[in-house]
């Protein structure tokens, strides 16, 4: 025999033997779930496998599986995809992809080379129940947290409702949690309100991503875009929506040395914002960033003879001056702008700010719930900005049962002389919070304390104007020269209901009606603030009778502080002008409390560390206050720095703010407003209305793009004012979506039926 036919007769021999593994009893039919599955390196297969092709201790080879006198080379499982499943048929107690081993994807079985076969957002692995990785694997691999439950894996649809397994699935982790619904049941969600959540009744919206800046917008389908370059490299981006006319500015800042957090950027920033027209008063809130940057969301109107898109093209000049890249010039209406921002401080060195820019009348008062107030919104409010490299993922999810949620606000309100104009404003905007209450699904009650809570002698020292439901009270305990007559505070309404009050000192001035002009001038709205929190709260428990004189413990405590000058609390029951040794009307003196013991006392808005209040709970204070580095509450002349009448406001040192108040309500996670100006105080009302709804609205706890929502609810207060099936956005009838809260709220005809109702809600959500 030739040393040639030698070779080929010992190949024929080893060919024969090989007879190869057959798909394993555990998984006859591709589906079932083995018992245990054993982590299994590659690199070292298990000796215990029935065929190991390993020599025994004896170094004799183990018998050949397929008994046909042979020995087979032993070849270990292999998972090219890390989605837990074998690339070949089912063996060693592992499910297989490849069930025949023909190396053809054949109908139900799944691709070894990928993660996801049927793209429908859950892995090969956790449709089919694995729990345990390859060991090469782990780092990739996505293990099933209930694999008593399977989905196919070869269909985006296992239970034919019209939505993704991976969309019902929203962690993608195979445990139907709080709030998803269920892939295998194509009950859920019931009809009609799956409707939303289906693939064609889902709301797209584009990403566009700028990598050289890190940057990933979410804008309108219907939009535009330039990239905006400094330097040689993209800085930027300049947007617009063709359907609204809004348009965007999206630039990566250097934030200056020294600067105090992302208000800080927007007080550094204001000045060059202001060099494209005038601005008005802000109103700012503190916020995070769906990815935990921390952040400032800020309003304004501007000035401007331009219009949306050249108005855009002006602020990017005037933030970036040596950049290009603009906004084609355009022709569309011209005039005043409300100019939307969110200044986002990333790092030390790195920050970035988004402008929404529309004109002023499509936007605001008729029009402030117009799709452009909306789009204008969305892009600014905290959800619409990620990084190079996040994606969108959409979502199902479900809100059930729907309970009344409910809100105690205590005001605490300035009643010395200066006041009496914010006053009157305050009137009005209290009361047209009150009733936006009453059209919210919203328990809520007012209670008001002065700046001269805490003061030895004043007529409202030590004196609670209690809780109440009553909207025409709390517009007496405001309005100038309301008494109480005959147990009725004159010069108010009296329907719906009369603004009852007591007509003795025991709720203070005027009977306790209105707070008067006469509290003391040492303003403590910080410690009368602490001090009436410790007499109203714990506060009675969930179930007992409330008390007008006592917070509810099931209840949002919130905070609103409306004042001219600064707090100047030095003590429990003390104050000293403006903060005694040391101070002036511009710098606060060494006497006072530390802020630092205020927001302790409040509790830090994203803090693990519980606040010292009797609630326990964290507490949002609110400011109506005087802007950092301007004048208020001047007695005579103009109200500027020039005048010697002004109140107590320390200004900013080297840029930094400096004011107590304006701290603790950035703090906090507060609205922070204005007072200089009646339309200041309405605006600043109306967002901390939105914010306490929010606040106490119904969580969806997920990073989502406002711009992507559908609602649907089961049954509604109002079916011929309201379309169930698909709700729309409003806050006459409607819902309302607050991205710095992650909470829906629902509105007069759109309120749930009942407290028992479900909530479908589909939306897109940011994914790393």
């Amino acid at each position: 025999m030739t040393r040639a036919t030698l070779f080929l007769a010992v190949t024929l021999a080893l060919l024969a033997g090989c007879d190869g593994e057959t798909t394993s009893s555990d998984d006859a039919g591709g589906h079932a779930l083995p018992d245990a599955a054993p982590v299994i390196d590659a690199a070292t297969p298990d000796a215990a496998a029935p065929d190991a092709g390993l020599a025994d201790a004896g170094g004799d080879p183990p018998a050949d599986a397929g008994q046909d006198g042979g020995s087979d080379a032993y070849v270990p499982p292999v998972d090219s995809d890390c989605d837990g499943l074998v690339d070949g048929p089912s063996r060693e107690g592992w499910l297989g992809e490849d069930l025949d081993d023909d190396g053809e994807l054949d109908e139900g079985e799944t691709d070894p080379d990928l993660f996801d076969t049927d793209g429908d957002g859950l892995s090969d692995g956790v449709e089919r129940g694995v729990v345990t990785p390859f060991a090469t694997c782990a780092d990739v691999f996505v293990p099933d947290e209930d694999p008593t439950t399977t989905t196919d894996p070869a269909r985006a649809d296992t239970d034919a409702d019209g939505i993704e397994d991976g969309v019902e699935d929203e962690d993608r982790d195979g445990q139907r949690d709080e709030g998803e619904t269920d892939p295998g049941d194509g009950t859920s969600p019931p009809a009609p309100i799956s409707a939303v959540c289906t693939a064609t009744g889902r709301t797209e919206v584009a990403l566009t991503t700028v990598a050289p800046a890190d940057l990933a917008l979410v804008l309108p389908r219907a939009s535009t875009s330039v990239e905006v370059v400094s330097a040689g490299t993209a800085i930027g981006a300049l947007g617009h929506d063709v359907t609204t006319s809004v348009a965007f500015v999206a630039l990566r800042v250097t934030p200056a040395d020294g600067l105090v957090g992302p208000l800080g950027l927007e007080e550094s920033l204001r000045p060059a914002l202001a060099t494209a027209g005038a601005l008005s008063e802000r109103e700012a809130i503190s916020t995070t960033t769906w990815d935990g940057a921390p952040a400032v969301v800020a309003s304004y109107t501007q000035a401007s003879t331009l219009d949306a898109d050249d108005h855009a093209n002006a602020l990017a000049g005037a933030l970036a001056p040596e950049s290009t890249g603009r906004l084609p010039a355009a022709t569309g209406p011209t005039g005043a702008m409300q100019l939307r921002a969110l200044y986002v401080l990333r790092s030390a060195t790195e920050a970035v700010v988004l402008l929404s820019v529309a004109q002023r009348a499509s936007a605001s008062g008729p029009a402030a719930e117009s799709a452009t107030a909306f789009v204008a919104h969305d892009f600014v409010a905290g959800a619409a900005l990620g990084t190079a490299g996040d994606a969108l993922a959409p979502t199902c999810r479900l809100l059930t049962p729907l309970a009344t949620p409910q809100v105690d606000v205590l005001l605490v309100v300035d009643d010395s002389g200066s006041m009496q104009a914010s006053q009157l404003a305050l009137a009005e905007a209290a009361h047209a919070m009150a009733l936006a209450f009453e059209s919210a699904q919203l328990d809520w009650r007012m209670g008001l304390v002065t700046s001269s809570y805490i003061a030895t002698a004043a007529p409202n020292a030590l004196r609670f104007r209690r809780f109440s439901r009553n909207a025409n009270l709390v517009r007496g305990w405001l309005t100038e020269n309301s008494t109480c007559v005959a147990g009725t505070c004159s010069q108010v309404p009296i329907t719906p209901e009369p603004a009852t009050c007591p007509g003795d000192p025991s709720q203070g001035a005027n009977g306790g009606c209105w707070i008067g002009l006469t509290g003391a001038g040492t303003e403590a709205v910080l410690g009368s603030a602490r001090a009436a929190i410790a007499a109203i709260a714990p506060g009675t428990a969930p179930g007992d009778d409330e008390s007008p004189v006592r917070a509810r413990q099931g209840a949002r405590l919130v905070v609103i502080l409306v004042g001219d000058a600064d707090d100047q609390t030095t003590g429990d029951t003390t104050t000293s002008a403006n903060c005694g040794p040391g101070g002036s009307v511009d710098a606060a003196g060494t006497a006072c409390v530390a802020v630092a013991d205020f927001v302790s006392f409040f509790g830090e808005a994203g803090s693990a560390t519980l606040p010292t209040n009797p609630t326990g709970a964290p507490i949002p204070v609110h400011g109506i206050v005087c802007p950092s580095g301007a004048a208020c509450g001047c007695t005579s002349g103009s109200c500027d720095l020039a005048n010697s009448g002004r109140e107590f406001n320390p200004q900013p040192i080297g840029g930094v703010p400096q004011q107590r108040h304006a701290a603790v309500v950035a703090a906090t996670g507060g609205v922070l407003g204005s007072i200089r100006d009646v339309a200041a105080v309405r605006r600043a009302m109306d967002a901390i209305t939105r914010d306490t709804i929010a606040r106490t609205g119904h969580a969806l706890d997920a990073p989502l793009v406002a711009a992507s929502l559908r609602v649907a609810l089961s049954a509604v207060r109002d079916p011929a004012a309201c379309d169930a099936a698909d709700l729309p956005r409003s806050t006459v009838d409607g819902y309302r979506y607050d991205p710095q809260r992650r909470s829906l709220a629902f509105y007069g005809a759109c309120r749930p039926a009942t407290e028992s109702e479900t909530a479908a809600v589909s939306f897109q959500r940011w994914a790393h």
